[in-house]
C-alpha cells in the first residue's frame, strides 16, 4: 500500500469514528432521535456512505442519521477479523520468503 493510500485509509477511519461519536453524543440511536450529519469533504461523504451501506448508520433523509449499535458492533468485529487475516497472510509470506532465502543460501 502506498503512502498516499495509507493516509487516505487512516483519514477515512478517523472520520468514521468521528461520525459514530457524533451520533452517540447526540444520542441518535433510533429513528426518532436521528441527528444531523453533513460531511463537507468528499472523503467524509464516502466514509458516511460506506457506514450506511453496511447498516452501521441509518439514514432517515435530509442529512439525518442514527447509529445502529448492533450493526456497528458486527461490522467492527468483521473489520478486526479481516485485519488479523491480513496480518496472518503477511506473516506466512514473510516466513516463506525467509525460508527460500535460507535454502538459496545453503544451496
Amino acid at each position: 500500500m502506498g503512502a498516499a493510500a495509507a493516509i487516505v485509509a487512516a483519514q477515512r477511519a478517523r472520520l468514521e469514528r468521528e461520525f459514530v461519536n457524533h451520533l452517540r453524543e447526540h444520542k441518535a440511536l433510533s429513528r426518532e432521535t436521528a441527528a444531523l450529519l453533513r460531511p463537507q469533504r468528499w472523503i467524509g461523504r464516502r466514509a458516511l456512505l460506506a457506514l450506511v451501506a453496511e447498516g452501521s448508520i441509518v439514514s432517515v433523509g435530509e442529512d439525518m442519521y442514527w447509529l445502529n449499535e448492533a450493526a456497528y458492533a458486527v461490522a467492527q468485529k468483521r473489520r478486526q477479523a479481516r485485519k488479523i487475516l491480513v496480518l496472518l497472510v503477511a506473516a506466512i509470506l514473510l516466513v516463506a520468503a525467509m525460508a527460500l532465502a535460507v535454502l538459496k543460501a545453503a544451496g
